[in-house]
């Protein structure tokens, strides 16, 4: 049985074929559809963004199901044992590789992405930014240190693979492209499609201190300290949840209190301190504003 909403959109398209084009061929023959979106006409052209199998919509004409849950996207019977999606199940935490050569292989044709560190500094001004939020911000994707990568799921086997210094901007730049692909995130143990990696900050509680993750949420207050600033994010369980930031980072990244209703990301530790739990950033590859065109694609995981 499928996990409802665990595929928060689909790719319409009326071009692409089904074991005629390839994966790589689906997001630029295709655009984005959340369910809410899908309209009768889109039957039949609505494809899984990790698989390509073709997708339903449930219930098909309504957009609350006879249980009164929110309308989802479910794969087409028949193919659960010729195609394996990551998007079908809940599946164990984390993907084992079986060997080098299989690594290498996901690295390249990219499907696996090795962040080996979070970048500390801006990168060179980018004054061709089409996005106004990112203007000035380039993606970081750089050559990083080799790092250790594991393999097996028991023997406990290791081997080195170039990485990269990257920022959380790279992850959203690219969002729905990016929301089936394997990461390799600073300190982690095992490559985790970054679906899987996702938390929700509205929904974090005390189960998350001290859980480096990727949290994200709707900015609810912008504070200027003397030497920082709170951004404050939406959450049910706590008085506050803020996330800590430079002034001078958050200038380049046109983060203030226009941001506000903005969603962010931010990849850290959540610390307990009192009914304010933060997450303190130190780098500028650690946080990002998500485009706006990708905020249907948030709300849909929010469900």
């Amino acid at each position: 049985m499928e996990n409802n909403h665990r595929i928060p959109f689909g790719y319409f398209s009326t071009t692409f074929q089904f074991q005629t084009h390839s994966l790589k061929d689906l997001a630029k023959m295709s655009e984005p559809v959340t369910p809410e979106e899908y309209e009768r006409n889109m039957k039949e052209n609505i494809y899984c963004p990790s698989c390509s199998v073709p997708l339903l919509k449930i219930p098909t004409e309504d957009s609350i199901t006879t249980s009164g849950m929110s309308a989802y996207f479910r794969h087409k019977q028949g193919y659960k044992e010729d195609v394996p999606c990551d998007l079908r199940t809940n599946t164990p935490a984390g993907k084992r590789y079986t060997n080098e050569e299989s690594v290498r292989q996901a690295i390249e044709d990219g499907s696996l992405a090795i962040i080996g560190a979070w970048a500390e500094s801006p990168p060179d001004l980018d004054h061709k930014s089409k996005e106004a939020q990112f203007h000035n911000a380039q993606i970081e994707d750089q050559e990083g240190e080799e790092v250790d990568i594991p393999i097996g799921r028991h023997d406990g086997q290791t081997f080195k693979v170039p990485s990269l210094v990257s920022s959380v901007y790279s992850l959203c730049s690219n969002f729905t492209e990016n929301l089936t692909k394997y990461f390799f995130f600073p300190k982690s143990q095992f490559p985790v499609l970054l679906r899987d990696v996702l938390v929700d900050a509205e929904k974090a509680d005390e189960d998350y201190f001290n859980r480096e993750l990727l949290y994200y949420g709707k900015i609810k207050k912008f504070s200027r300290l003397n030497s920082r600033n709170v951004i404050r994010l939406e959450n049910e369980n706590f008085d506050e949840f803020n996330i800590f930031t430079y002034p001078d980072h958050d200038e380049r990244r046109h983060i203030d209190h226009r941001s506000i209703g903005k969603i962010l990301f931010a990849h850290g530790a959540l610390k307990e301190h009192g009914d304010e739990p933060r997450i303190m950033v130190e780098l500028w590859g650690q946080y990002s504003l998500l485009p706006e065109k990708y905020e249907k694609i948030v709300y849909e995981l929010k469900k």
